[in-house]
Parts: structure tokens; sequence; C-alpha cells
């Protein structure tokens, strides 16, 4: 009989059973790629204290479809005792970062040392620098007096005629034309939005990855995000700022998380196959979104809703409607991978 497994493993079987990457459980909760790495390999020594990751663990859940309250009564044993494992902040342990009381108390005693050492120097030597500097000026006072009075004998000397000539303005010809001021560079066009394309997540050995658009965005950019999870297998047609459309069959229980700096266009071929989550909201199905029109013979939202005019009734110009296909109720169960499925065309 195989043990039970620890709460690192079971969570990433949960995961990989989903088809969800853990790039993309990162990017939806805001967990370091790092952080998430360490809780499915089961390293809590680098990982925060207790409450840090029972938050985690809730974020996580909640993410992938996991009931929170039941992971953390389940596996809450498990998690106490990796705590215990972990060094001590009596121990040197202090968030994230390990430190040697002993090391830091013996600097902090010999830089009070060097400090007390400083204001004894600079004491003594104004002790004897005060008086010396009194004697000085009393010696000079009277040969200071003595130099400024004046004698009996000087006489002041008569003080010369200068005699200047007038000189005659300068003639209209000799005078230099002012110089014509350079023109002023005109200013350049505003600069579109940066890119981070050397480590844009969204490319997979090169190529684009259909469940994640506008990764190569800056987190300062991002306005909107929309994650949809998929009820059953359904046609889905999106547009992210003013890259290319994009087509494809989203295959039952994945996530397509889609960014954007202005607005998201986005169609499917049966509202009822798709839930929906926009900014952080909590999911809702696609068909009781209250902005959902029928356009090009496809059910459309657009994100946001006031940019919805700027899109027009042609979204996606050229485009054929997507084939309808069945409610999740009738459908059965397809956990084909999504890589398997390339871009339709047309």
């Amino acid at each position: 009989m195989n043990a039970s497994p620890s709460l690192g493993e079971y969570l990433r079987q949960e995961r990989e059973k989903r088809g969800i990457t853990v790039e993309q459980v990162s990017s939806a909760t805001r967990i370091s790629l790092k952080v998430l790495l360490q809780l499915e390999g089961d390293q809590y020594q680098e990982l925060p204290a207790k409450p840090f990751i029972r938050g985690f663990v809730t974020s996580y859940c909640r993410f992938i479809g996991l009931e929170p309250r039941d992971v953390l009564a389940r596996f809450n044993p498990f998690i106490d005792q990796k705590s215990k494992d972990r060094p001590s902040r009596e121990g040197g342990h202090s968030g994230y970062a390990f430190h040697q009381r002993d090391g830091g108390d013996q600097s902090r005693m010999l830089l009070w040392l060097v400090m007390g050492s400083f204001v004894v120097l600079g004491a003594i030597t104004l002790i004897f620098i005060k008086p010396s500097s009194l004697r000085h000026r009393k010696r000079s006072a009277p040969l200071v007096a003595a130099s400024s009075a004046p004698t009996a004998t000087t006489r002041p000397e008569p003080t010369p005629t200068v005699t200047v000539a007038a000189v005659p303005p300068p003639r209209e010809a000799e005078v230099a034309p002012s110089p014509t001021p350079p023109p002023k560079p005109s200013p350049k066009p505003p600069a579109e939005l940066p890119a981070v394309a050397s480590t844009d997540p969204s490319l997979s050995n090169g190529k684009p990855d259909l469940l994640q658009t506008g990764a190569d965005l800056l987190p300062s950019t991002i306005k909107y995000k929309i994650i949809v999870k998929a009820l059953a297998d359904v046609q889905v047609r999106y547009r992210s700022d003013h890259r290319q459309p994009t087509k494809f069959i989203f295959r039952k229980g994945r996530v397509l998380v889609v960014r954007a700096h202005e607005r998201v266009v986005f169609q499917v071929s049966n509202p009822k196959s798709v839930s929906l989550n926009y900014n952080g909201r909590m999911y809702n199905p696609f068909s009781l979104e209250k902005s959902i029109r029928e356009l090009q013979g496809t059910a459309t939202v657009v994100f946001p809703r006031d940019a919805a005019q700027a899109v027009g009734d042609d979204p996606f110009p050229g485009e054929k409607p997507l084939p309808k296909t069945d409610d999740p109720s009738d459908t059965g169960s397809n956990d084909a991978p999504q890589s398997e499925l390339p871009p339709e065309s047309g």
C-alpha cells in the first residue's frame, strides 16, 4: 500500500491533473515561482513562518479549484511538523535570511567602541587646542593694533590726474549681427509600451503559449487581466490589445490567462462552457456577463466595457462565426493536452 502523498506532492498532482502550469499559478496568485517550487518540493527550510505557508496554500488551492479549508485540515499536522523543523528565530532566522546572532552582537560592540574612541579623542583635542588658540589671539592683538594706527609723519600722496580720450561709437557697418538661435528640436513621439521579449514567459521553446497572452508586458502596464476556465471542450477566439488574434480549441479543465494594457476582445462558441474571472473578481459563468453581445454570429465580450464602441461590430475582420459546441452536461471528459492542438486558421 502506497504512503499518502505529502502536501507538496498533493498540490503538484492536483495541478497537473487540471493541466495548469506552475507559471500560471504564479501569475494568477502573485506568489513567486521560487516559493511555489519550494512549496511543491516540501522545502520548508527556505519558506517563511507557518501563517505565510497557510496563506500560500489557500491562494494555490483557490486558483486550481480545491477547497482550501479541506486541504489545510488534512495537512495541518504536516505543516506543523515541517514548521518545527525550520530554524527558529532565536537561532538566527529572520524572514528569508539567516543571521548569526553572536556575529551581529560583536559587530555592534565593535562599532560602539570605535565611536566612543572618536568621541574621547575629539574631547582631548579640544582641551589642548582651545587654550593655545586663546593665547595666540592675545599675543597677536597688540601687533594688529599697532599696525593699524596712522603715523604722524606720513603724508598722503597726491592723486595723479588721468586723462581719458573719448572713443567714438562704432559705425553701424561694424556692429556684428546677433547670432540666430538654433531651431529647437521637435519633440520625439511617445515611445511604445516597453516589452521584455528576452524574458517572455509566454514563449515555450520559441513557440507562443496559447494559454498565456500578454505575459511580456511589464507589471506596471497591465490594466486588465482575465482568467478563463473551460468547463467543456469549446472553441475560443480572442485578441489582447493590438496583437494578432488567436483561435483554438479550448479543452475541458484548461485555464487561459490574458493580459492587456488597453483592451481584450473575447469570443466563445458556447457561453455555457466557460467561466470567467475579470481583474481578480469571483468566477462567473460567461453567459451571465452583462456586456455579452452577438458579434459576427458569436458570443462576444469586450473588457473594459467602455472600449466596446471602439471595437465596433466587426472585431475580427474577415473571420467566420465560431462553430457551435455542446453544453457541458452533454459532453464527455476529454483531457487531451492543449499543446497537441495547433491554432486553427480562418
